[in-house]
């Protein structure tokens, strides 16, 4: 365990940050932040990383955590998040390489 490092998406630039120690192994991430502004049902997130390898976090609009009805990788470069009821807020995504 003494590998790990804590790791957080940068709200201003979509960027993985660590904070402190060491990254250990197992490859690298890139990280995406997508806002929807107004309230849907589903958000359409063309995140353009190439990739289908990714975590998702979901934050309403106050910022606190909420698990969305599904998430669904469309193709490599765009991702589907649904909710039961329509919600605005933010979506970090963490791209997994190497």
């Amino acid at each position: 365990m003494a590998n790990l490092v804590a790791l957080h998406i940068d709200k201003e630039t979509g960027e993985i940050v660590a904070r402190g120690g060491s990254t250990g192994g197992g490859g690298s991430g890139a990280g995406y932040l997508f806002e929807q502004l107004s309230p849907a049902l589903t958000w359409n997130v063309p995140h353009g990383q190439a990739s289908d390898q990714v975590l998702v976090q979901v934050f309403d609009e106050v910022g606190e955590l909420t698990i969305p009805d599904a998430v669904v990788i469309i193709n490599l470069n765009n991702i589907e998040i649904t909710f039961l009821d329509a919600m605005a807020g933010t979506a970090h995504l963490i791209f997994i390489t190497g």
